[in-house]
């Protein structure tokens, strides 16, 4: 089976081609999220999201708030994970681990 990593900002379209990629057959994760909303992710092609990164209630929801990202960098490498680095203007760069076994598991790392 093939698996696709779809990182885009814009929501509709990467689940668009999720959608036409597994009716091809393969797996996807989808990656979006901007500057203001967050960032999300999917490991069953948009059909349901874990937020990774919280703009919004850092302190309620538990899940940090990296303040104005400025570049994203994904590596997926152990196989079953999705390393997220993001570069944080003036505050360096968190790595967010997000485990595609179980599709809720997400930890700063």
């Amino acid at each position: 089976m093939r698996r696709y990593l779809l990182v885009d900002d814009n929501l509709e379209f990467a689940e668009n081609l999720a959608e036409i990629l597994a009716d091809d057959g393969a797996e996807c994760t989808v990656v979006a999220g901007g500057q203001s909303s967050g960032l999300f992710v999917s490991g069953d092609g948009g059909q349901h999201w874990t937020l990774l990164t919280d703009p919004f209630n850092p302190g309620t929801s538990g899940v940090p708030h990296l303040p104005r990202p400025s570049a994203v960098y994904f590596d997926h490498e152990p196989t079953g994970t999705i390393n997220v680095y993001v570069g944080s203007q003036g505050r360096g760069v968190r790595v967010v681990q997000h485990l595609l076994d179980d599709g809720a598991e997400a930890q700063f790392l």
